[in-house]
């Protein structure tokens, strides 16, 4: 190919190589237009659409409008009137600042704009730079987009069908309510509304309209405040999750956002509680400081750059596990069945402020033209489970001491049993754990395991029975099948599943117990090299004292490799190609989000295998002083309404739901 000679570009070439990165589809063009009309201080806006918008976009609304004189500027690229400076732009607010919206659309597509101040009597519209007289206009703006892309035809054929594109605004037409609950917005596709959302007075109530229906009556509040940042917003409950991410909505001061850290940290306070590839529902809004986080890393302003992100993955982790964790005993836990939103009071997170922004509105009626408040559906009914074998207590003792957790087993009884019960085959990461509820056995079985009774919480003397004053899961009547315990509250009836309700309370004794012990330590006979990339290696530089806290002894051997010489006890016998993986996804962790759950994960994972296997089993005959006592654990339990799996350990029946059921006053 012969050299070309350097030259400028056209204004129009320029205006239409930008609108390829602003204007990606005609979801993108209401996109823009809607946050104008939203920074232009309107509370109302209208949208029409023909032809999955390629062929009509018109986008109307009350706000501040556009002075006669302004116009022909509005149509310039980096043209605008929300950044005057740089000291403006580090602290933008502002939807919209880059000033190249219009000038994009204008250089693809027939656009009109037409607009009236308050102050003006007589509106105007610019069109081909023509400005005219307009009538028939109140105060605000309307922008008519005809034949989109017609100027770039290359550009239409990536389009999808209509009703793909129709799917495309109503999506970013939803992300804008959901961050401005005082805005009424309708939505007329081909002449037909398909879309009305009054104004809210809440947050809350704008989520109750567009989240899907079981969302409202499964989620609980998030509000947490730490210094100048704050994080409100909706969690939904396990019990409702997702097999894909369509329900997770992220906002940054108002601006709709995909960041990796936030998803992250959001998944990692869902840890506990979700596995496989569920996915939690959740719509959360972070307000911080404007100068804390750059939204000018991306043409179509979703995506932002934190100065601190490795503070907001830790904040946000926090605040929402507060949320998730509440037993159902203390303040902040109530039935996973109420009607009703929840607030973070627990750790580093900072207590629930008054004046939440979710104040009340959770409880009103939506809007009927979206979704109706519902409560949510029963849980499903979990397969019963095989009986298995359950461990000896010295078999538990020499497992939690190979986790580093205290135990009773004194040196002395160790030699004395070591000729009975061989170490290797109790010290294996998959050996069973305690049998969560020694209380519960009958006296000749508990004098042979004093060495659980530290981890375990013990019986309180009584025969079981329970009064009116009994807990949020009420009082035991009867074990259906030998798998679920039926119990009656305040509210009328209570399921439970026996074994996943005592997976979880032993998983969380096990955890505590852990966490109230040092990490053990184990040197490697031989230190093992392993090659990592530069940026994992820069990790593992900036981060080495983190290593050490997650029981990782490394040392650099060059640029291109870390030596480990020594690993935390339970990870001993880990085969070599695992740890390798593990210290790289560690060093990965650390880079992108400043700290690692990798250990924990893994540790909480084989925890939560042992206590699957030490719960309650199918047909095992409980008690009602034992089915009781399970109740009453259950409900000083953190993360108690779901099993260590992900399952519900329990349900509910009001006694209105129950009369419904027997069509009892009809």
């Amino acid at each position: 190919m012969p050299r070309r000679s350097i030259q400028e570009l056209s204004s129009q070439l320029i205006s239409q190589i930008a609108a390829g990165e602003v204007i990606e589809r005609p979801a993108s063009v209401v996109k823009e237009l809607v946050e104008n009309s939203v920074d232009a201080g309107a509370d109302r806006v209208e949208v029409r659409i023909e032809g999955g918008g390629l062929q009509r976009i018109l986008v109307s609304d009350n706000g501040c409008g556009i002075p006669k004189e302004e116009l022909p500027l509005a149509l310039k690229r980096h043209a605008t009137s929300k950044v005057k400076s740089l000291e403006e732009l580090e602290h933008v607010v502002t939807l919209g600042f880059r000033g190249e919206a219009l000038a994009s659309i204008d250089s693809v597509a027939d656009l009109r704009i037409q607009s009236r101040t308050p102050e003006e009597n007589q509106a105007w519209q610019i069109r081909e730079g023509a400005i005219e007289p307009a009538s028939g206009m109140e105060p605000g703006t309307r922008i008519e987009v005809k034949d989109l892309f017609y100027k770039t035809p290359a550009r239409r054929k990536f389009m999808k069908s209509e009703s793909t594109e129709n799917a495309h605004v109503v999506t970013q037409l939803e992300r804008i309510a959901l961050a401005n609950p005082s805005v009424s917005l309708t939505l007329f596709t081909n002449g037909r509304q398909t879309m009305r959302l009054e104004r809210a007075d809440s947050h809350a109530e704008r989520i109750a309209d567009l989240m899907p229906k079981d969302f409202r009556g499964a989620s609980r509040e998030v509000d947490a405040q730490s210094g100048k940042w704050r994080l409100t917003g909706l969690i939904g409950l396990p019990t409702i999750s997702r097999t894909r991410t369509e329900a997770q909505y992220f906002f940054v001061n108002g601006r709709f956002i995909r960041d990796r850290v936030m998803a992250h940290a959001v998944r990692a306070a869902y840890e506990d509680v979700l596995h496989g590839q569920a996915q939690p529902m959740y719509c959360l809004f972070l307000e911080l400081p404007p100068d804390e986080v750059d939204a000018n890393v991306h043409p179509t302003k979703t995506e932002v750059r934190f100065r601190e992100s490795g503070r907001v993955h830790q904040f946000i982790t926090q605040a929402v596990k507060a949320v998730i964790a509440p037993p159902l005993s203390s303040d902040e836990g109530r039935p996973a069945f109420a009607d009703s939103a929840f607030s973070a009071k627990s750790g580093a997170v900072p207590e629930r402020r008054e004046s939440s922004i979710f104040g009340g509105g959770a409880g009103e009626k939506p809007s009927p033209a979206q979704v109706s408040a519902q409560k949510p559906a029963a849980a499903p009914m979990p397969f019963a489970y095989p009986s298995v074998q359950r461990p000896s207590p010295q078999a538990v003792d020499r497992a939690m001491a190979l986790f580093g957790a205290k135990t009773s087993l004194t040196p002395e009884k160790e030699a004395a049993e070591s000729e009975e019960i061989p170490l290797e085959e109790n010290t294996k990461r998959d050996v069973p754990a305690v049998p969560p509820f020694p209380s519960f056995e009958p006296a000749k079985v508990q004098a042979a395991q004093p060495a659980t009774a530290n981890i375990f919480e013990e019986a309180d003397g009584s025969d079981g029975a329970q009064t009116d004053g009994a807990g949020e899961l009420g009082h035991a009547v009867a074990q259906i099948g030998g798998v679920y315990i039926l119990a009656e509250n305040a509210r009328g009836l209570v399921i439970v599943d026996m074994h996943a309700a005592a997976e979880r309370v032993l998983y969380e004794r096990l955890k505590k117990a852990m966490d109230e012990s040092r990490m053990a330590v184990q040197p490697l006979l031989i230190p093992l090299v392993v090659r990592v990339t530069p940026l994992q290696y820069a990790a593992f530089e900036e981060h080495v004292g983190e290593l050490g806290k997650l029981g990782l002894d490394a040392t650099g051997a060059d640029q291109q490799a870390v030596v480990l010489r020594s690993i935390p006890a339970m990870l001993s016998d880990t085969p070599v190609p695992e740890l390798e993986a593990l210290l790289r996804e560690v060093l990965d962790d650390l880079h992108q989000y400043d700290q690692s759950e990798a250990i924990e994960v893994l540790r909480n994972r084989i925890l939560s295998t042992m206590a699957c296997h030490s719960a309650f089993r199918a047909n095992r005959k409980l008690s009602i002083p034992e089915m009781n006592q399970l109740l009453r654990d259950m409900e000083k339990t953190e993360r108690a309404d779901q099993c260590n799996h992900g399952r519900p350990t329990w349900t509910a029946l009001s006694m209105e739901e129950l009369d419904r059921l027997f069509m009892r006053g009809r």
